[in-house]
């Protein structure tokens, strides 16, 4: 008979991968209902290789020596019990074995000429009377010359509300990221790096898109209002999905808004305006589907709710880690 938590099937010689696995691990072994299949299951995985075996010590020598974190410091709803202490101790022994904590990045700290930090949205004029808006730990390089204007987005996302060629001013606005360009054929778009992947989104007029030409490859488009794309670093151009500029961009109000997206990948949103980390250690439970307008000003308040909305719970050690489970 089939496990209840089945144990997500991942690369195991991928660092992160064996830190996620070894805090299941830690979880499931706290709890009262582990079976006798799924510890013969964690002794075959921590056999499989030498370097689960070290996973699953760092995860548990971690969260030892946090054990000098007093308990008043947490604030766990009512009749927490002991899955969510060991749901809890996995995710602290998580973020510390990936040094998950946000920490900034000096070689984009000195090439940056504007960067805004986290939770931070900040508004830059440049120097044609174009306008920037960074949104939360985002940073640009701003290379203008005598045949474009060009603006390199060194992570995180931006809007560009940009002054639009004239008589006066005759060079091309233009947007690189991750090797590919937006050359503005309007006024207004974003441009947000995940990873590997760059969203272009046109609240405004038109946008021409051009994918990184790796390998030979690479593509153009042109976005109308509306209109977005995604392309890859590795020259890969996605198809032009229809999006709500207000909702794109809602950040500049202050504001997030979520339509029945998944609890993960809300998480890992949220996770972008704040210092510490937001986790989630149930697979069922982090596919589950929220919906809200929550305010950046009160992301604590949006995790109760979020949880309220689910039925979970919360269990914090402030700034440091949030567990919903």
């Amino acid at each position: 008979m089939p496990s209840e938590h089945p144990l997500p099937n991942r690369n195991a010689n991928d660092n992160a991968t064996l830190n996620d696995e070894a805090a299941h691990w830690l979880i499931r072994l706290g709890a009262e209902d582990l079976t006798a299949e799924e510890r013969a299951r964690f002794d075959a995985w921590l056999r499989a290789d030498p370097a689960h075996t070290a996973a699953f010590h760092r995860a548990s020598r971690t969260w030892a020596e946090l054990a000098h974190v007093s308990e008043a410091s947490v604030r766990p709803r009512p009749n927490v019990g002991r899955y969510a202490w060991r749901a809890f101790a996995a995710a602290l022994a998580l973020v510390f074995a990936l040094g998950a904590w946000h920490v900034a990045d000096p070689i984009t700290a000195f090439t940056a000429d504007y960067r805004s930090g986290f939770g931070e949205i900040r508004e830059a004029k440049l120097v044609d009377g174009s306008r920037v808006y960074l949104n939360t730990d985002s940073a640009i390089a701003v290379e203008y010359g005598e045949e474009v204007r060009r603006v390199r987005l060194l992570k995180g996302e931006a809007v560009f509300d940009v002054a639009p060629m004239s008589e006066t001013e005759v060079r091309p606005f233009v947007v690189a990221a991750l090797g590919g360009t937006s050359r503005a054929l309007g006024t207004r778009f974003s441009v947000r790096i995940d990873d590997q992947h760059v969203r272009v989104a046109v609240e405004e007029h038109r946008v021409a898109v051009a994918s990184p030409a790796a390998h030979g490859g690479g593509g153009k488009m042109q976005l109308g209002e509306g209109d977005s794309v995604v392309y890859t670093s590795d020259g890969a151009l996605g198809e032009v999905v229809a999006v709500d500029p207000g909702r794109v961009s809602s950040w500049r109000r202050g504001r997030l808004v979520f339509d029945r997206q998944r609890l993960s990948d809300v998480v890992d949103e949220l996770n972008r305006y704040r210092a510490g980390r937001i986790m989630v250690t149930d697979a069922e439970l982090a596919s589950r589907r929220v919906s809200g307008v929550f305010h950046l000003d009160d992301l604590s308040g949006a995790v109760d709710v979020i949880a309220d909305e689910l039925g979970a719970r919360t269990v914090a050690v402030p700034p440091l880690v949030t567990v919903i489970f």
